[in-house]
């Protein structure tokens, strides 16, 4: 699997960590807004506040590294706010509730979100009796029994979003660099219940809101070496994932819960259960909505966020708003897509560490202008005429084309290029041309004005059989 590099991991808002949470994990809320807690209340600014010994709120890293960007940023959490959900009651309503971070989740009501698993599904859910707050970001759900985040009931997280902390006493008040965390491992149950001063049931295999699932009862005690992992909390922990995008957990002695592990539309998702009555009340009424294209096939896989591709299957992508993209002959390939570039960020394929083909929604996309992408580029709106711009940058020596075409109803423009000298990128998270490569772009119109999708492939590499059973169907989901 692609490994992030360290620019990758620099190009990180700054992070903050919420208010301990007693009973099961502590949450590390990471985005551009901080949450904080004072007296019996939470709230969320969009200005980093000041650290003192009378908050509970710490800055765990601060990243000043980094490109300004009008492309695709880092997806934060909205906003909390505390009137977005309905008042209280015990009247069931028909269309469950949008999440919204920070807000109260009322007793009665069916709620829903989109954030946890993205486009692949919805995860929806009963509000407990007593209700709940909700902490909400690409990637990840925390449901607690109160404003301070004291007592949280369930904890989500999208494990292809998420990286396991390989210390487990990892140091949260600063940076967490590239060597700190790993990709999450297919099995995270396993890997949890090897972790220090973690006693795990068995594993055993039962349905967590109608889909297959595995679980795993466990309790945290101490271990040899134990430290804290802030200055803001004392107790000694376990520190254990960390998601660049959303949030990061840990544990402290006595915490005990259910983990439930399952894949959902191709997404692996892991949910943790307090032990206590509410939160197996909500976990019971958990139910899962996919997402699915209603005209691909029955037998078509979702790509996978990260991770190799299974042989003689085909697969269809819903990364661009141009249309659904049905990929096939994607033997010895895996998705290396690199989540820099936000919770959706351009498809990106290859092999090992070796990038081979892209495809870039050319409405969301961000000109880089042909400067090879590091720390301290600036992206830039793209230009009004693409292929222009590709035909006349001065790094670049176009070899073949521009050839008109189509793709399935969209007119394309097809033109292979390599590099003068050094590397060079073209768009934010594309493919990137080389001298000793030939690349072939091909721009699919969208015909209504907007900039095309640009697919880039490296012609002879392992992705060319890709680009020619490359299939469109219309956008959108039922």
């Amino acid at each position: 699997m692609n490994e992030e590099t360290n620019a990758d991991i620099k190009e990180r808002h700054v992070v903050f960590r919420a208010r301990h949470l007693s009973g099961m994990s502590q949450i590390v809320v990471i985005a551009a807004v901080a949450v904080s807690s004072c007296g019996s209340g939470t709230t969320v600014s969009s200005q980093p506040p000041v650290s003192s010994a009378a908050t509970s709120v710490a800055v765990v890293g601060a990243v000043t590294a980094g490109p300004t960007t009008s492309g695709p940023p880092v997806t934060e959490p909205q906003k909390a706010t505390t009137d977005s959900a309905p008042p209280d009651d015990t009247t069931a309503v028909e269309a469950p509730v949008p999440v919204r971070n920070g807000a109260r989740i009322t007793l009665g009501h069916r709620f829903t979100t989109d954030k946890l698993l993205g486009d692949a599904a919805d995860f929806t859910f009963l509000a407990p009796a007593s209700g709940a707050w909700a902490a909400l970001g690409d990637g990840y759900l925390a449901l607690t029994a109160d404003q301070t985040g004291k007592s949280p009931l369930i904890q989500a997280a999208e494990m292809d979003l998420t990286r396991i902390l390989t210390n487990p006493s990892q140091n949260l008040d600063g940076l967490i660099g590239p060597d700190d965390s790993q990709p999450a491992p297919a099995d995270v149950l396993g890997w949890f219940a090897s972790r220090p001063g973690v006693t795990a049931g068995a594993i055993a295999d039962g349905p967590l809101g109608g889909l297959p699932a595995r679980s795993m009862t466990y309790s945290v005690g101490p271990f040899d070496g134990q430290t804290s992992c802030t200055a803001q909390d004392a107790r000694p922990c376990l520190a254990t994932l960390y998601n660049p995008i959303g949030a990061a957990l840990y544990y402290s002695v006595g915490d005990s819960g259910t983990m439930y592990e399952l894949v959902v539309e191709g997404r692996h998702l892991l949910v943790d259960v307090a032990d206590q009555p509410e939160a197996a009340t909500l976990a019971a009424s958990i139910q899962f909505s996919p997402r699915r294209p209603a005209d691909v096939q029955a037998d078509t896989q979702r790509l996978p966020l990260t991770g190799p591709l299974t042989p003689a299957t085909t697969y269809f992508w819903t990364g661009s708003s141009l249309a659904t993209y049905i990929l096939a002959e994607g033997a010895g390939l895996e998705v290396t897509s690199n989540f820099r570039f936000g919770a959706n960020p351009p498809l990106q394929l290859g092999v090992g560490d070796a990038r081979c083909m892209s495809i870039s929604d050319g409405s969301t996309s961000s000109w880089v202008g042909g400067a090879t992408l590091d720390p301290n580029s600036t992206l830039a709106a793209m230009p009004d005429d693409l292929l222009a711009a590709l035909t006349t940058l001065r790094l670049l020596t176009v070899t073949s084309g521009p050839a008109a075409g189509t793709l399935d109803g969209h007119a394309t423009t097809t033109l292979e290029l390599t590099a003068r000298g050094k590397a060079v990128d073209l768009l934010a998270g594309s493919l990137t041309a080389r001298a000793a490569t030939t690349t072939r772009v091909m721009l699919v119109s969208r015909g209504d004005g907007q900039q095309p999708d640009v697919i880039m492939v490296d012609v002879g590499s392992p992705c060319e059989a890709m680009l020619t059973n490359i299939h469109l169907i219309a956008a959108g989901t039922p």
